[in-house]
């Protein structure tokens, strides 16, 4: 009997013969197998009474299942805490298999001597020979071990056990220092120095408006999560139409432990007037009493209207629309679109030539049956030009309508039933999904 792990053809050698010098005399042959994932390739020879064999018979083939961890161990493994987290080191493996994908760590709340533990893997495939848990949940003591792991999932031997006696962290990073606001034609670009603080998860940017005569405070959103919004950068643009509002920024550093600073308790503030690019006061067509009951665009350039009421202030019935767009240039509305209002609940204009890295006003009028235009409604929108490598963009629009508002990366939109006021606050309550707002009332 001869096997082989080498593939076909088996050699006929002494390395190989499992029957040691004497031969079999019955037809079976069993042996225990090493659980490696290795394929075994057996044949048979015939020997007769002088010893001489045979021509090997056909190959048998055997498969394991990989039950063999790798010979790969973190010696000399340690773990402490400091403000990055829980930090744990081990040494180099003197030996190393071929199917090592890498360690995993493990963290329990008991030691291994102990029953009823608890085991969390906190981190898997690590090339290297360290790791650094950011925030494992403070006030415990937590037992880390680390484990070579091989392509099948097995583990090799384990690394001593590390307590570790978790306090946490509850003191901030500090103050971001070099933050600098520029007011854009879309918004306002926002600059800051990298935080050197070791705890440092992300940045978060804090909007300032004045609200009758106070300073409130809000987090910039993430359209997708609603929730703050965490940037990894050192720059963002806020989009923003430009109507000269008066603006203050923050920019805090945030800690794995979601530590940062307030307006209030010493974070860097900006003040910025962002740029006013409104129409004139006097400007045709006026806004003023209108039939649409909601005007907005998205962020492929799309103005869209459905209507609140079906008639004019005169009682005469609606028959169709007319979008202007404001000329800088000529000081004037230019017409860009007519429709008829035809059978739809819905309307829209889509500007293929909106003006890039600028704010662009509307304004739509309704014609009514007895032949007269209405007054207009107006909404406005900030596009992106080309960003800066490596910039964030994501803001809200305005409205005059409570709880209405579009969150875009492309596009910032603002509606309003009359003229656009000078300081009006952001009211974050929708997201662009598809092309598409969708209204979402924030808490």
């Amino acid at each position: 009997m001869y096997r082989s792990t080498a593939g076909r053809p088996v050699a006929l050698t002494a390395v190989n013969r499992q029957n040691g010098d004497t031969p079999l005399s019955g037809t079976w042959f069993e042996q225990p197998l090493p659980q490696t994932g290795d394929t075994y390739y057996y044949v048979v020879t015939a020997v007769d009474t002088h010893g001489n064999e045979s021509a090997a018979s056909g190959t048998a083939e055997f498969y394991t299942r990989d039950k063999t961890g790798p010979v790969d161990t973190a010696h000399n493994a340690t773990a402490v805490e400091d403000e990055r987290g829980v930090t744990l080191t081990w040494g180099k493996s003197e030996a190393t298999s071929e199917d090592f994908v890498g360690y995993t760590v493990l963290r329990c709340n008991k030691p291994r001597t102990e029953s009823g533990r608890t085991v969390v893997e906190v981190a898997k495939g690590i090339q290297g020979t360290s790791f650094t848990e950011a925030a494992p949940p403070p006030g415990a003591t937590y037992y880390y071990t680390v484990i070579a792991v091989d392509d099948a999932g097995n583990g090799g031997t384990p690394s001593v056990e590390m307590p570790v006696a978790v306090a946490g962290n509850s003191t901030p990073p500090p103050p971001v220092t070099g933050l600098t606001a520029t007011a854009r034609e879309n918004g306002v670009s926002l600059s800051w120095d990298a935080s050197d603080d070791p705890g440092l998860d992300h940045y978060r940017i804090i909007r300032g408006t004045l609200v009758d005569g106070e300073w409130v405070y809000k987090p910039i959103i993430d359209g997708w999560t609603l929730g703050p919004r965490e940037l990894a950068e050192t720059h963002y643009l806020d989009l923003a139409v430009a109507d000269g509002e008066q603006v203050r920024y923050s920019v805090v550093a945030v800690d794995q432990y979601g530590n940062q600073l307030t307006p209030e308790t010493g974070a860097s503030l900006q003040d910025v007037t962002e740029l006013d690019l409104r129409p004139a006061v006097d400007a045709d067509p006026a806004v003023g009493d209108n039939p649409l009951g909601h005007l907005n665009g998205d962020g492929y350039g799309s103005v869209r209207w459905w209507l609140g009421s079906d008639t004019g202030a005169n009682g005469s019935k609606v028959t169709g629309f007319t979008v202007y767009r404001w000329n800088r240039s000529t000081h004037v509305f230019d017409k860009v679109d007519v429709q008829t209002r035809g059978d739809s609940t819905g309307w829209s204009y889509v500007d293929t030539t909106v003006p890039k890295g600028t704010t662009t006003y509307y304004r739509v009028t309704a014609t009514l049956a007895d032949g007269t235009e209405t007054a207009a409604r107006e909404t406005a929108i900030a596009s992106v030009d080309q960003l800066p490598p490596g910039e964030a963009v994501e803001a809200p629009g305005r409205s005059s309508q409570p709880g209405a508002s579009l969150f875009c990366a492309a596009v910032c939109v603002r509606a309003s039933r009359g003229p656009l006021p000078r300081r009006s606050p952001r009211t974050p309550a929708a997201h662009l999904e598809g092309g598409r707002a969708t209204t979402r009332r924030l808490k």
